[in-house]
């Protein structure tokens, strides 16, 4: 299991930073993942929101909806992929974000503490238990980085990739310091609230991709 420790992340600088000729930490880190399941040495690009902008209207694709994408070349042998995976600004900030949270806030419950307010003045503080802040962002950014991973991999269908990688997000939210049981609640949440909602009738969905486990 790699290590989620300091060296997977710079000090404050953001993992965009230094643009596509810097390789910031957090790149290599998430490179190191995608290499594992592609099997070959791949890159993993942050790009601020500018640069996103730009390599989104290029590819013609929705800046505000995708997060991650690998291209693919033709030639006598087939289609290949370019050894690079490209990520927004949002992907690799949400992905950071997890990576940086401590143990107790990498599943979906975290403590909440809420503060009561009587006359002017703090009465009491009351904790309890809810869905952790951005979680479903998480999970959406790592099914990103799982599924473009599967591209990377010699997949170009999207939706063998988008099934594929859903298999594959619990052993990539491990990786980010989740336990098991974390990564397979964050997999299934996946499945039940974006996969079988949203991506049916679209190129994505396969009906008889199974619920990670």
């Amino acid at each position: 299991m790699l290590s989620t420790g300091a060296a997977a992340l710079a000090a404050d600088a953001p993992p965009w930073s230094g643009g596509a000729a810097v390789e910031t930490p957090f790149e290599r880190f998430a490179a190191g993942l995608a290499s594992t399941v592609a099997d070959a040495p791949v890159t993993v690009s942050c790009n601020n929101r500018t640069a996103w902008r730009t390599l989104a209207a290029q590819r013609r694709v929705d800046a505000n909806k995708a997060w991650g994408f690998v291209l693919f070349d033709r030639d006598a042998a087939g289609a290949r992929p370019r050894p690079r995976m490209e990520l927004a600004e949002a992907a690799c900030f949400y992905l950071e974000q997890y990576l940086r949270l401590p143990p107790a806030q990498k599943g979906k419950s975290c403590r909440i503490t809420t503060v009561t307010v009587a006359g002017g003045r703090t009465d009491r503080r009351r904790s309890s238990y809810g869905e952790c802040p951005n979680y479903r962002r998480r999970v959406v950014a790592l099914q990103t980085l799982a599924h473009e991973s599967q591209h990377l991999a010699g997949i170009r269908d999207e939706g063998l990739a988008e099934c594929n990688g859903m298999q594959t997000l619990a052993w990539f939210a491990e990786r980010f310091g989740a336990t098991h049981a974390q990564g397979v609640r964050m997999a299934r949440d996946y499945y039940r609230d974006d996969y079988l909602t949203l991506r049916p009738g679209t190129p994505y969905y396969l009906a008889d991709c199974p619920e990670p486990d």
